[in-house]
């Protein structure tokens, strides 16, 4: 089955081709759930792209903190670990591209077999778990990423 491109990736796409960058948005299974990228810039370069979340459901969304999904749902391994070259993070005024395997490193600190469940989302690289899910995500702050070595900001 295909994906279909959401609201989100459409934007960065147009941004991208705006800026006369070759990008191509991968729409195939293996690429999106178990590579864990969404677009392939300059031909080969894989890029995964974040959209802004909320840290609770139902709150407006923001980027002071991001999630990071080290393990997927389904208990394979999450999108920080995947193939991308970057993760991109949608921002208000554009993009912060980050090296995955920079963010990988940091996060590698987290103690993954250590969860909670609890919903209190407080801190920051601590392993949480949805209930009913296989999944291990934590939150990592903006200026951490903005920290990590070769991250630069592309604003619109």
């Amino acid at each position: 089955m295909l994906q279909r491109i959401d609201p989100t990736e459409m934007k960065y796409l147009e941004v991208m081709r705006d800026r006369g960058i070759p990008i191509r948005f991968v729409s195939d299974k293996q690429a999106q759930l178990v590579e864990h990228y969404d677009f392939l810039v300059r031909y080969t370069i894989k890029v995964e792209l974040k959209g802004m979340k909320a840290i609770h459901r139902g709150e407006p969304k923001q980027f002071a903190r991001q999630w990071v999904e080290w393990q997927n749902v389904v208990g394979n391994i999450g999108w920080v670990r995947g193939q991308a070259v970057w993760v991109v993070f949608e921002e208000p005024d554009g993009y912060l591209c980050v090296r995955r395997t920079a963010l990988e490193e940091l996060v590698s600190k987290v103690d993954w077999c250590v969860f909670t469940t609890d919903k209190d989302y407080s801190l920051d690289l601590k392993a949480f778990s949805r209930s009913g899910r296989a999944d291990r995500i934590c939150l990592v702050q903006r200026a951490d990423l903005t920290a990590l070595r070769g991250t630069k900001k592309m604003f619109v």
